[in-house]
């Protein structure tokens, strides 16, 4: 029997936290992104000892560039580290307060990446004293926005626009916090049941060479349960969205929204993710229905998902990603450029949501 995804997420997040990972607080910007008040009761000792206060000054000087003097409320007291989490929750806040519809999610600074609780790849060029540490840690609050009625009416009266909306959406979830679609879910399913294939052909041989009884689920039965625009279809370009737009005065917004995506994506928006840790994230931004409040095989999916992350949970975090910030003034810069684009994108990918979905409460 199918476990439901609230028994299963309590049993992750309590695996995860046995390592020495950071704590935080919230309270800005109605707790969308924070980062810790840094003490030596919320991350580990090698992190924050005393011997640390010049590393840390170092991220203060760093994290001031982030915002304008008037937006930091620091004093002759302030430690490097109250700095450091001001500047941060300043500055990710100002980017990323209008996002109301995606998962919350706070920002953990550490010095050593061993902090998060799971291991990464060694790289033989990597040089730790020349960077510092940010993670971004799920609330594990992701919202469940029904989006098929809308896509269906979009389906019926435009064709093609539905299978856009999805694709754009999809684009965002994958630069910014990935957002589990039927597409997705596919993904999922391939790993759990079919040993990575994706079609009956394939899986019909891989249970014969494992000696499979054959009663499991197929990927043509998984595709058959929802509409077509999910998985196929050719997607509009701008020229052809514009031109809608100017026949039909309600689809301006989502059109702008669509062409913003996917401009911000050209320009190389994303947020930084986990391509060098061992490590998968178990919540998404948001479960993304095609089916009305409840859809059987999505569920399904989710489920077992879910109850996988339960019984593999080395294999799974709740951080969207952890990564290294360079220290050096120029390469900090830049990579506050990146960020505040990856930034922009999940703002657009919130609004992108609140046009087509009705948020299950």
């Amino acid at each position: 029997m199918l476990r439901s995804t609230r028994q299963t997420r309590p049993a992750v997040t309590a695996c995860e936290k046995r390592g020495p990972a950071a704590a935080s607080i919230g309270g800005v910007a109605n707790g969308f992104l924070t980062i810790p008040a840094i003490n030596h009761q919320t991350v580990p000792v090698y992190s924050v000892s005393r011997v640390d206060e010049r590393k840390w000054l170092e991220v203060a000087e760093l994290c001031a560039h982030l915002v304008g003097d008037d937006e930091l409320d620091i004093t002759e007291e302030s430690t490097a580290r109250e700095i450091v989490s001001k500047a941060l929750a300043a500055w990710a806040s100002k980017h990323c307060k209008d996002v109301e519809w995606l998962d919350t999610f706070e920002l953990i600074a550490s010095l050593e990446v061993e902090a998060y609780g799971f291991d990464c790849e060694e790289d033989p060029d990597f040089k730790p004293e020349t960077h510092f540490w940010l993670g971004i840690q799920s609330h594990q609050m992701t919202p469940t926005i029904n989006v098929g009625k809308c896509l269906a009416e979009f389906d019926e009266k435009h064709k093609g626009l539905a299978r856009t909306v999805v694709l754009a959406a999809e684009l965002a979830g994958f630069k910014t916090n990935g957002i589990m679609s039927p597409s997705f879910a596919f993904v999922q399913a391939q790993y759990m049941y079919w040993m990575g294939a994706d079609n009956d052909a394939d899986v019909e041989e891989e249970m014969g060479c494992c000696e499979e009884d054959g009663d499991t689920l197929m990927p043509s039965q998984f595709l058959a349960a929802f509409p077509d625009y999910c998985f196929t279809g050719d997607e509009f370009d701008d020229d052809k969205l514009n031109s809608l737009a100017a026949s039909d005065e309600s689809l301006k917004e989502l059109v702008e929204t669509i062409i913003a995506i996917r401009r911000f994506s050209h320009e190389g928006a994303y947020i930084p993710g986990m391509e060098s840790c061992y490590g998968e994230s178990v919540y998404s931004s948001c479960y993304m229905r095609v089916g009305g409040e409840e859809h059987s095989m999505f569920d399904r999916v989710l489920d077992d998902f879910y109850e996988q992350t339960s019984y593999g949970a080395d294999h799974y975090t709740d951080y969207h990603g952890v990564f290294p910030v360079p220290k050096s003034k120029k390469k900090f810069l830049k990579w506050r450029d990146q960020m505040e684009k990856g930034f922009a994108l999940y703002v657009q990918l919130d609004r992108l949501m609140n046009l087509i979905g009705e948020k299950k409460e």
